[in-house]
């Protein structure tokens, strides 16, 4: 049976999967005799059906770039088909989803590319140290930052064996951390910061916590209308063959304190953990969309993906959720006044009335120009008025924002939240690159029991805007 998510920010990941020791990339260390071995027994095969592109999805390029060599490297032979597994950005196209989050944070991947896993098993196929990431002036005594918006399981780990075991203080300590990542955490200069190895920021040194690690698994997907049979079945293979043939894959006879205690305090935030976008009424509703059309938004997510373009393409998206829906959209942006003689920075281009409003989101972004500052709390406030005088005849609205960071004095923004609040108007917004929060922003989306995502890559943009219009 398929697992689905509930719509939380969910971070359950079982024991047993945690407590699987392999060795970290160097899979080779297993997987090199194999694929002596696999070579010339696939020698002797033939591909009596041609050859089959695997595609292949990470949250992980890096250390899933090394385990689909080596697959490649054994010229594995599935079906008569000879596969060669390659990386792909999307999850909708792929076959295989290789991850080393939670259970629940995969099953939200999956839910919103409207994907789902093929088995109930989970093969691992590498596993990456955990410790903690130190600055060189970091002092003995400094406390550590835990980034579980980008590492859960990692900052589960080490905050189980920093809180000795405590897995309620723990999970307490961890709430505050909700929306942390490793890249804020790197800008605010966090003396320490618990992460997985690989993704030890530059600048940090890894201190490794003995016996603790977290697993990179094979999440082998079901078929689509554009992911075929055959594809899917080198999926379940790939993730199995890997595991099967390397001779570090062995759990260990009695899992650690730390790892009962990481999964226990994991549980625990994926029960209590709301839902993103959680509204009282989960009906859909009409959004109006903002964008920040300053200098900023052409900088690059890390994934290689202009700002600008990422965020076009998922506003696009809620413009065809949103018709699906039968409900309207509105596209506003906003900079700071790059005309002589204007003082207001936003621009109203399509309001809700506008007609056939998906196609327009496409032609308007396209000819968005971009420049100036981000005139962030004025724009929203502006954005909140006219949502709320639409809500007011039309029913529950929302505001969706996507921002770089705020750069205006603007104080108004509390008295647009308050009525926004009495006429049930939700702002959710998702801050993108790598600036820091804005306490302003983040307390307006609370009032309005809206939402705040910040967002280092286009994959996550993507998956933020999937959440707030499931």
């Amino acid at each position: 049976m398929a697992k689905h998510s509930d719509g939380k920010n969910n971070y359950r990941l079982s024991p047993s999967v945690i407590a699987i020791a392999i060795v970290i990339v160097l899979v080779a260390a297993g997987v090199f005799l194999w694929t002596q071995a696999k070579q010339e027994d696939s020698a002797k095969s033939s591909c009596i059906n041609g050859n089959l592109t695997l595609p292949i999805a990470t949250n992980n390029k890096d250390v899933a770039s090394h385990i689909i060599d080596a697959y490649n490297a054994s010229g594995r032979v599935t079906r008569d088909y000879c596969v060669r597994a390659e990386l792909t950005n999307s999850v909708a196209q792929a076959g295989v989803y290789l991850s080393d989050e939670s259970d629940h944070q995969i099953n939200q991947v999956l839910s919103a590319e409207k994907r789902s896993s093929a088995t109930l098993e989970w093969p691992t196929v590498a596993t990456d140290k955990v410790g903690i990431a130190r600055r060189e002036d970091a002092a003995e005594d400094a406390s550590v930052t835990y980034p579980m918006k980008s590492d859960a399981v990692a900052s589960a780990l080490v905050a189980a064996f920093t809180h000795n075991n405590d897995a309620t203080a723990a999970t307490t300590m961890l709430h505050a951390f909700s929306e942390t990542t490793i890249d804020s955490a790197v800008a605010q200069s966090a003396p320490k910061i618990a992460v997985s190895k690989s993704q030890t920021p530059h600048g940090y040194s890894f201190e490794e916590i003995p016996n603790l690690s977290k697993p990179l698994r094979a999440v082998a997907l079901n078929p689509t209308d554009s992911v075929n049979e055959e594809v899917v079945r080198a999926g379940a293979d790939f993730g199995t063959a890997i595991a099967a043939n390397s001779p570090d894959a062995k759990a260990p006879q009695k899992l650690s304190k730390e790892v009962a205690t990481a999964t226990e305090i994991l549980a625990s935030l994926a029960d209590n953990s709301p839902a993103i976008g959680a509204q009282s009424d989960q009906s859909p509703r009409d959004i109006l969309m903002l964008l920040d059309t300053s200098e900023y938004i052409n900088g690059v997510s890390t994934d290689g993906i202009r700002w600008f373009d990422a965020a076009s393409q998922g506003l696009i998206n809620i413009a065809q959720k949103q018709e699906e829906r039968g409900k309207a959209t509105g596209l506003w942006n906003y900079s700071s006044p790059l005309t002589p003689g204007i003082t207001q920075g936003w621009r109203s281009n399509l309001n809700f009335e506008t007609p056939d409003a998906a196609r327009q989101v496409k032609d308007v972004l396209r000819n968005f120009g971009t420049g100036g500052q981000p005139q962030t709390l004025a724009a929203t406030s502006a954005a909140l008025n006219y949502a709320v005088e639409h809500a007011q005849h039309s029913g529950k609205t929302s505001v969706v924002i996507v921002f770089t960071g705020t750069n205006d004095s603007f104080n108004g923004l509390a008295q647009s939240v308050s009525k926004a609040r009495e006429s049930q108007v939700s702002l959710h917004a998702i801050q993108i690159g790598d600036g820091q929060d804005d306490t302003n922003m983040t307390q307006a989306t609370k009032d309005t029991n809206g939402s705040y995502v910040h967002v280092t890559s286009a994959a996550e943009l993507d998956r933020a805007i999937a959440s707030i219009t499931k």
